[in-house]
């Protein structure tokens, strides 16, 4: 199995990054005590979105079956 980081990420506008270990939701906010790196430019949005175009290309839909068994052994 690859290993793969586990981060969180969002891409906006095509301008707008943020990467880092918060999960965005308003729990994560609010208990945990984690960190983001926020970068405005154009060309890492773009590259950030090749990069996950590339994660896509190498993933599967796992169906709620699947998963099911997984969590549970």
């Amino acid at each position: 199995m690859q290993r793969t980081p586990n981060t969180g990420g969002i891409i906006a506008d095509g301008l707008r990054s943020s990467l880092g270990s918060t999960n965005f939701d308003n729990r994560a906010f609010r208990l945990n005590d984690e960190a983001n790196l926020n970068i405005y430019s154009a060309s890492f949005a773009a590259q950030m979105e090749k990069t996950l175009a590339a994660d896509r290309s190498k993933s599967r839909e796992i169906t709620q079956n699947e998963w099911a068994v997984v969590r549970c052994t």
